[in-house]
């Protein structure tokens, strides 16, 4: 049993001291062994062939799961940096908030003193339009009186004038009777 495709080789479950007991030509274990090769070989072709698909497909795969994977740490990591500028945001916007609250404070403290100020000078706009209007009726009261003094003195010299050129027609109107009756 040693042939040229064995090499010398012992082959599983024989001994080297134990001979076959078939003998073939020289020929045909030539033959046989190309084709043993020629089968081996295309079984390993096929393996390889088979192997290729097998890692083509599992390539493919792992490209998906890497693309997955990929995503998924893409968007964990987007979440967090939205996570942070919404924070960020949130921050900012109370902020402002904190600012337009203290604006809003400050005014609504102005308008009271506003308000107060406004009380304080519309009290005083009163109490000097009362005043005011305790002048003009004082003035108006005077001129009245002065009026009616003036009246009186006008009466007065109106009827002295009046009783004069009464007296005065009646003189004259006396004259000229006695012209007439003379």
């Amino acid at each position: 049993g040693r042939g040229g495709a064995n090499m010398g080789k012992v082959l599983k479950g024989k001994s080297r001291d134990v001979e076959t007991k078939k003998k073939t030509p020289i020929a045909a274990p030539e033959k046989d062994t190309l084709q043993v090769d020629k089968d081996r070989w295309n079984r390993q072709a096929k393996r390889l062939k088979a192997l290729i698909a097998q890692e083509s497909e599992n390539a493919r795969i792992n490209s998906r799961l890497v693309t997955t994977l990929m995503r998924a740490q893409l968007r964990k990591n987007k979440m967090e940096e939205l996570e942070d500028d919404v924070a960020w945001m949130a921050q900012e916007h109370q902020r402002e908030m904190d600012r337009k609250d203290a604006v809003i404070q400050t005014l609504q403290n102005r308008l009271g003193e506003v308000e107060d100020q406004f009380l304080v000078m519309q009290r005083s706009h009163m109490q000097k339009l009362g005043i005011l209007n305790d002048i003009h009726k004082t003035k108006i009261r005077h001129l009245e009186a002065e009026f009616e003094r003036d009246l009186k003195i006008l009466k007065q010299e109106f009827n002295t004038e009046k009783d004069y050129i009464q007296k005065s027609h009646e003189r004259m109107k006396r004259e000229l009777l006695a012209i007439k009756k003379a």
